[in-house]
């Protein structure tokens, strides 16, 4: 179970508390109140759900960063994976070189930047020459 389940089982009580006391006001009608009842416990079992399965994850090494390492693109058939790509996103360049997104920002934002391709306004980095430039500096 979750380390939050009992803090969720509070926002649902907090939840039906709240719905009720509109019932019994007369704001909202008996059949709106299963609906909206129904709703909460759907959002509520789905939650769970996805807590559950990032815990069978974790349990399991399978960490969400590492995945998205191994990731796998698929180019005209063929695989590719992202260590093979020439170009990575932002995000991509994140999670390769293990990063925070602030600070690839930071260090592509010079106009003179030799590892920075525009396409039009998104900014892709140059995979081995960002790997080098990071290869030569003591702290960044």
């Amino acid at each position: 179970m979750a380390d939050n389940s009992f803090e969720n089982t509070i926002m649902q009580s907090i939840k039906i508390a709240c719905i009720s006391s509109l019932r019994d006001d007369g704001l909202i009608s008996d059949r709106q109140f299963d609906e909206l009842i129904d709703r909460i416990s759907q959002m509520n079992s789905k939650a769970a759900e996805k807590q559950r399965e990032r815990e069978s994850k974790k349990a399991a090494g399978q960490d969400t960063d590492q995945q998205e390492k191994t990731r796998v693109y698929h180019v005209d058939g063929k695989d590719c994976p992202i260590w093979e790509k020439s170009l990575l996103t932002m995000q991509e360049a994140s999670i390769y070189f293990n990063m925070g997104y602030p600070k690839i920002n930071a260090l592509t934002s010079d106009d003179d930047c030799d590892f920075v391709v525009w396409n039009g306004t998104r900014r892709l980095i140059k995979r081995e020459r960002f790997a080098k430039f990071l290869d030569s500096q003591f702290s960044i």
